[in-house]
């Protein structure tokens, strides 16, 4: 066998399939302190969550600003035009919980990381309800990828299915969420046209090694969801306040969970305790062949978005591995059954 396979297949490069360039890194963020912390990391393409987009949580103008003269000197004095935002129109943007200018948002997220040099794309919800889509952003899907949105990470068979009829399939990455556990399932894929996958996070390493990961991303590192729910914890035991907030579950040995109300979409999110880490596993995820590699920023201050940014560029640049504070590996060494 040679060095580093487990099935005695010759290692894959890192990399696309057909070296055409791609980003190396992605970083999904959620605020303003976490988009500041991507535009100053070289190499790395951003993702917006649309929730973040419609309640207003981020503001593209200080993220630019805080991102360092680095970024400033790359985006020239294009940065510079952005002083006529009113604090009052700010203010009522900010509004917790209640929708802003989608498109207007939108639209400014891509600008800004034109400015930065960075690649954007825009997550959109896990679950496709309706009746909640009144400043749904895929309406809007043309006009953006005209202003040079470079991508929409879908993560629904229902969002997916819209991207298809409407001819945009090219321009979407689907998340782990839409399951390519086989071949026959990123076929199912290919045959749509969509311009990627994200490998499931349930696989294990031996699995991912057999698995054709050209195209495809591997999230590694982030807080995973456990449950999508639109059983509302804080309407069930409170009422509802549609202000988006962050509650605490604790189960009956102590141990506390993380739910995110997303009242835009009005569903729930319960996350795991600890964020999954790969970044200690960098050496043989390098040797799978996957495009890109995500990390799923949630509720880290931009500090330590910073760090979190820095370890996982600097391990990928050196090919070594890494730990940054307690985590889990989640599936990647036991997988399911």
């Amino acid at each position: 066998k040679e060095a580093g396979t487990v099935d005695g297949s010759p290692q894959k490069e890192a990399g696309t399939a057909d070296g055409s360039p791609q980003p190396y890194l992605s970083v999904l963020v959620s605020t303003e302190e976490q988009l500041s912390a991507a535009l100053k990391e070289k190499g790395v393409s951003v993702i917006i969550s649309e929730a973040a987009l419609l309640v207003g949580k981020t503001d593209f103008e200080n993220a630019s600003e805080k991102a360092g003269d680095s970024i400033a000197e790359k985006a020239g004095d294009s940065t510079t035009e952005k002083a006529g935002d009113s604090t009052a129109e700010k203010a009522a943007e900010n509004i917790a919980g209640k929708p802003k200018n989608s498109l207007a948002a939108a639209l400014k997220f891509i600008r800004t990381c034109r400015e930065c040099g960075k690649q954007a794309a825009i997550a959109m919800p896990r679950v496709d309800r309706p009746g909640y889509d009144a400043a749904d952003l895929k309406e809007h899907a043309e006009e953006l990828l005209e202003a040079g949105l470079s991508c929409f990470l879908v993560r629904s068979f229902e969002t997916l299915a819209f991207f298809c009829r409407k001819g945009l399939a090219g321009s979407v990455r689907t998340d782990a969420s839409i399951y390519t556990w086989n071949s026959k399932a990123k076929a199912f894929l290919k045959g749509l046209r969509t311009s990627g996958d994200t490998a499931p996070v349930e696989l294990n390493r031996k699995e991912l090694f057999r698995r054709d990961n050209s195209g495809s991303e591997l999230i590694i590192y982030g807080l995973l969801p456990l449950m999508v729910s639109a059983q509302c914890l804080k309407k069930n035991t409170d009422r509802c306040t549609r202000r988006g907030e962050t509650l605490t579950l604790t189960d009956r040995m102590g141990t506390k969970f993380s739910i995110k109300c997303e009242c835009v979409f009005c569903y729930n999110i319960l996350y795991n305790v600890l964020p999954l880490s790969l970044l200690r596993d960098i050496p043989q995820i390098l040797r799978m062949g996957f495009s890109s590699f995500r990390i799923e920023l949630t509720n880290e201050s931009g500090r330590d978005a910073e760090q979190i940014l820095k370890n996982a560029a600097e391990a990928v640049a050196a090919a070594e591995g890494t730990v940054s504070g307690e985590s889990t590996r989640g599936h990647f060494l036991r997988g399911v059954e």
